[in-house]
């Protein structure tokens, strides 16, 4: 008997940076590789939205991409990166993140405050574990003891988790990642 719901977690060694952490999860779900630091690839909103629909499909349904946005105006692109970043914060709002645990637009665009950014990336993995119906993994952090898996996992995870460069760090196996 395999653990279907430990298959779908990230290795991640129990040393790594909580921002290491936050890459590794957000390149598995964006499906493209992202690099330390971090904040340059996420300040357009198109990771974190790209991440968030593959959370929930369709949850934010328009995102700007950078190839559309070469030909634009700086003031024009900085607009449409912040709206990328606003349509993320709401889609993990309507997701169920808990007000604590967002940030506003210039604490990414303008790396006011970091640390909140990350704690929000941590915020919704963590939802992410039990509470979003549908979701199939990976998953990062430490996992909870004493909840059992719900029906909608599906039987087989296989065929579910994305393929990235962070991909090598997707277990087989039953693994806790660390916090």
């Amino acid at each position: 008997e395999h653990d279907e719901v430990g298959r779908r977690w990230l290795l991640v060694p129990k040393d790594e940076s909580v921002e290491e952490q936050a890459r590794l999860w957000l390149s598995c779900l964006a499906g493209r590789p992202l690099k330390c630091p971090l904040q340059p690839d996420l300040r357009s909103g198109e990771v974190l939205c790209d991440a968030i629909n593959a959370i929930r499909p369709g949850i934010i349904p328009k995102v700007s991409r950078s190839a559309n946005m070469l030909a634009m105006s700086d003031n024009r692109r900085n607009a449409k990166m912040r709206e990328n970043i606003g349509q993320y914060i709401d889609a993990c709002a309507e997701l169920g993140v808990p007000q604590r645990e967002l940030f506003i637009t210039a604490d990414l665009f303008e790396d006011k405050n970091w640390k909140a950014v990350l704690k929000n990336v941590h915020g919704l993995a963590r939802l992410c574990h039990f509470d979003v119906p549908g979701f199939p993994g990976p998953h990062i952090g430490i996992r909870k003891k004493g909840r059992t898996a719900r029906s909608w996992f599906p039987a087989s995870s296989k065929a579910s988790h994305p393929k990235s460069a962070a991909s090598q760090y997707y277990t087989e196996d039953a693994a806790v990642s660390a916090s």
